[in-house]
């Protein structure tokens, strides 16, 4: 389980407010794995574009073309997701 942070603050009127603390070494850590999911993102959507071009193929050969790319577009995103792990 992940443990949040938070800044406390009491003002001298004995109005409190408070807000979310990240550390530095978090937020590089959170905006790499973001970056990753976007990538992994783009790559399924890639690999979908491409299984829907294999559907509508005139020949085989094109088809093959298409599922070999969609193929891997799909082992790309494994390996970036196991990246983000």
């Amino acid at each position: 389980m992940e443990m949040r942070k938070f800044i406390i603050e009491l003002h001298p009127d004995g109005k409190m407010t408070w807000c979310e603390y990240e550390d530095s070494r978090d937020s590089e850590i959170s905006a790499y794995n973001a970056a990753l999911r976007d990538v992994i993102n783009r790559l399924t959507v890639e690999h979908c574009n491409y299984l829907s071009m294999a559907n509508f193929a005139d020949n085989d050969e094109v088809r093959y073309i298409y599922l070999k790319l969609a193929a891997t577009c799909k082992r790309m995103s494994n390996i970036v997701e196991n990246m983000a792990k």
